[in-house]
């Protein structure tokens, strides 16, 4: 069921037809022996890349939402230039919500500006607390890939599961943002208290 949504927008992606199913759920296998917090692999970004990609369809925002209704769709990177390119490759003319997609890149917490979602790579971590802190009461999906994300204050978290990337959500305070996560979503996601 996991590898569905992945596929759906790994398929969109790369503009592949169902017959190319086999090869493209191989190619999203992450090499054998990764674990969370471990430098990932281009391959691996890309993979990040198509379920943001399908994250940002399957979430709701309050309104007002980031941005005015005639402005892109954003998704913000801190602390990982390396998987900003690939998210900016991945993304070129698609569309979430009706909208555009772009990438911002931020390179510390006093550049952060309105996002739709917020990706915080390893390179962020030193100042997650500062960061979550600053967006406390900002309707903004943060994610990210440590062990102690969610824990920590974080939404959205990825990790790695018998060779599978794969995510889990805090429910709960998604929904104290007002970030309405669909259901099509919920059910490929393992949920977690904070």
């Amino acid at each position: 069921m996991l590898a569905a949504l992945v596929l759906l927008g790994a398929r969109e992606l790369a503009g592949q037809s169902s017959l190319a199913a086999p090869a493209a759920e191989r190619a999203l296998r992450p090499a054998a022996g990764r674990q969370v917090g471990r430098p990932l692999t281009a391959r691996e970004d890309e993979l990040k890349a198509a379920y943001l990609y399908n994250v940002a369809k399957f979430v709701d925002w309050p309104q007002p939402a980031p941005g005015r209704p005639d402005e892109p769709f954003t998704i913000g990177v801190l602390g990982d230039e390396p998987f900003a390119r690939v998210l900016e490759r991945t993304l070129v003319a698609k569309l979430a919500q009706g909208r555009t997609l772009t990438v911002r890149r931020f390179r510390g917490p006093a550049e952060l500006q309105p996002t739709h979602i917020l990706f915080l790579g390893s390179g962020a971590l030193a100042n997650l607390a500062e960061v979550l802190e600053r967006l406390a009461a900002t309707p903004v999906l943060t994610v990210g890939m440590r062990t102690d994300f969610i824990h920590s204050g974080g939404i959205l978290n990825f990790y790695v599961d018998e060779e599978t990337l794969r995510f889990e959500i805090c429910l709960e305070r998604a929904e104290k943002l007002g970030l309405k996560i669909s259901s099509k979503l919920l059910r490929l996601a393992r949920i977690v208290k904070p």
